[in-house]
């Protein structure tokens, strides 16, 4: 019970709220658009997207979820492999990864970013 109600007074900080960054990439989403999540999972992007987010290259808490089906397990390489091959899609980058990826020459367009992500248009 106490749980519960620190969590109805517990407010995500606004600094690591993906809020501001998912109202400035929404306009450029279609609904069957695929999206990643790539080098980090920010517990923030999908619920305000609504959607789920495709991992590449991430485990650290969701290890358990990725032994249980591990079909959706996917490596950066496969992730660069399927961005490269063309596709309207999103990607959620670590700005670590997506400035490593781009100065490999990995396609892509910044939509957005901020202190903890980068959203890349694949178009």
């Amino acid at each position: 019970m106490w749980q519960f109600l620190m969590c109805e007074y517990t407010v995500i900080p606004p600094a690591r709220s993906a809020r501001g960054l998912v109202r400035a990439v929404r306009p450029f989403l279609a609904p069957q658009m695929t999206l990643y999540s790539v080098g980090q999972y920010r517990e923030t992007i999908a619920p305000y997207l609504g959607r789920t987010l495709e991992l590449a290259g991430y485990e650290g808490e969701l290890q358990f979820g990725l032994d249980e089906e591990p079909t959706r397990r996917m490596s950066i390489e496969q992730f660069a492999a399927r961005w490269s091959a063309g596709g309207a899609a999103v990607a959620f980058f670590d700005p670590g990864v997506w400035d490593a990826w781009r100065r490999r020459g990995l396609p892509g367009r910044v939509l957005a970013a901020d202190n903890y992500t980068v959203a890349v248009s694949r178009l």
